[in-house]
C-alpha cells in the first residue's frame, strides 16, 4: 500500500500541556505541541495508525495515552481478527493497571483511544470518545461510536447526532484505559472491513470534533494542507481542550 498521511497534534489554547499521543506507523509523538501539520507518504503492506486523548480530569493524562501506543505498537502485528486485537487492548489494560504497583501517583491515570489498523484488512477501533470517520466523496462518515452519556442519548433518540458536541455533558465517558486494577475495560468498539471498501479516513481526539461541524470538517479535508485547515479552525474556535488529527488516503 502506499498511504498518504498529514497530521497535528496541538496543546489548544486553554491547557497548560498536551494530553494527546498520536501514533503515525512507527511514529509516536507524545506531549508535543506542533505549531504547523506534516505530511509523510510511506509504502507499507500494513501499518496503524492511532489518537489517543488523555483524560483531563485524571492525573498524568499524557503519560496514560503515551503508554497505551507504545505498548500497541509493539503488539498490533498480532493482529489477526477482532479477538486478537480484543485481547491486545486487555493485555494493554493489564500492563497500565501494573504501573499503579511501581508508582502510586499513576492510580486512576486513564486515556481514551481511537485508530485504524491497515493491512489486508482494515480494523477500525476505540475506547472511549475519541473517533475514526471514513471520508466518501467529501462527506464525512462516523465509522466509530463514542462511549459517552451523550451519544447513548442519541443512540436511545434522546438528541440529534449535531446535539452531541453540544450538550452539557458531552465530557462523560462510559469506557477508558483507567489505571485502576479492575483488569477490564467496560466497552470496547472494534469493526473489520475488506481494505477495498474505503480509502480515506480521518482520527480524531474530541478537541476537534466538539469544536467544529461536520460541514466545517468536511470543508478542511477538501482542501490541501487539510490538517493545517483543522488546525487554524479549531484555533480560531477557541480551541479549549488539546486536539489532534491524522487524516489517511490509500494511494493504491
Amino acid at each position: 500500500m502506499i498511504l498518504e498521511i498529514e497530521y497535528i497534534t496541538n496543546t489548544g489554547l486553554k491547557r497548560k500541556h498536551n494530553e494527546d499521543s498520536i501514533l503515525i506507523n512507527n511514529i509516536i509523538i507524545c506531549n508535543t505541541n506542533m505549531k504547523t501539520s506534516k505530511s509523510i507518504t510511506i509504502q507499507k503492506n500494513e501499518a496503524l495508525f492511532c489518537v489517543a486523548d488523555g483524560m483531563g480530569g485524571h492525573s498524568k493524562g499524557e503519560v496514560a495515552s503515551c503508554f497505551i501506543l507504545k505498548e500497541l505498537q509493539k503488539q498490533y502485528k498480532n493482529i489477526n481478527n477482532e479477538d486478537s486485537l480484543k485481547k491486545i487492548f486487555l493485555t494493554i489494560k493489564n500492563n497500565l493497571d501494573n504501573l499503579t504497583i511501581q508508582n502510586s501517583t499513576y492510580l486512576n491515570m486513564g486515556s481514551v483511544l481511537a485508530g485504524i489498523y491497515l493491512a489486508k484488512d482494515i480494523y477500525v477501533f476505540n475506547i472511549g470518545d475519541s473517533r475514526v470517520y471514513t471520508i466518501n466523496h467529501g462527506y464525512l462518515e462516523q465509522l466509530t461510536q463514542d462511549h459517552s452519556f451523550v451519544f447513548n442519548l442519541y443512540e436511545n433518540g434522546e438528541i440529534m447526532y449535531e446535539e452531541i458536541s453540544k450538550h452539557p455533558k458531552k465530557n462523560i465517558v462510559t469506557s477508558a484505559f483507567i489505571a485502576n486494577n479492575t483488569k477490564n475495560i467496560s466497552q470496547i468498539f472494534i469493526k473489520n472491513f475488506p481494505l477495498i471498501q474505503y480509502k480515506e479516513f480521518f482520527i480524531c481526539s474530541d478537541g476537534i470534533w466538539e469544536s467544529l461541524t461536520i460541514e466545517e470538517m468536511e470543508e478542511c479535508l477538501k482542501q490541501p494542507n487539510k490538517m493545517e485547515l483543522i488546525k487554524n479552525s479549531v484555533l480560531k474556535k477557541g480551541a479549549n481542550d488539546n486536539f489532534s488529527g491524522i487524516y489517511i488516503k490509500v494511494l493504491e
